[in-house]
């Protein structure tokens, strides 16, 4: 599929990998989903580096999403989100990936997961997290 979304999940141990293998089964999946587990013997750097080998060669509307905000999976996603200038996002879930995959277009996905009507997700912007953080210390 030419207009595939790439997505990669950033998430602490098998679960994502679970999860994704899971939600095919059952619905199956026309976007492409990387899993990246956070295994308990890798160090910040080893897991940086998995993922970004394949950013390298990803498309541009790539979207990272991670499983913990504020955790290692997340702090990963911000960095290569703004390194690659990507959008990333935080509340990996059933029904998160469910939306993702039925839409065609970042915008549209950014859009819907972040609506403040949609009950059925719970999601956080990185990288505007991250901005407002760093205006905040810069005030300081």
């Amino acid at each position: 599929m030419g207009n595939q979304i790439w997505v990669a999940v950033l998430c602490h141990g098998n679960w994502g990998k679970e999860l994704i293998e899971d939600i095919k089964k059952l619905f199956g999946l026309k976007n492409k989903f990387l899993v990246f587990p956070l295994l308990p013997n890798m160090s910040v750097e080893e897991y940086r580096e998995e993922v970004e080998k394949v950013l390298k060669v990803a498309p541009q509307n790539t979207i990272l999403i991670s499983d913990l905000y504020g955790g290692t999976t997340s702090n990963t996603a911000i960095y290569l989100g703004i390194k690659y200038n990507l959008n990333a996002i935080s509340g990996l879930s059933l029904p998160v990936i469910l939306e993702i995959d039925k839409e065609e277009k970042v915008e549209k996905i950014l859009e819907v997961l972040f609506l403040k009507q949609n009950k059925n997700v719970i999601c956080v912007n990185l990288i505007e997290e991250f901005k407002k953080y760093k205006i905040r210390e810069e005030e300081k």
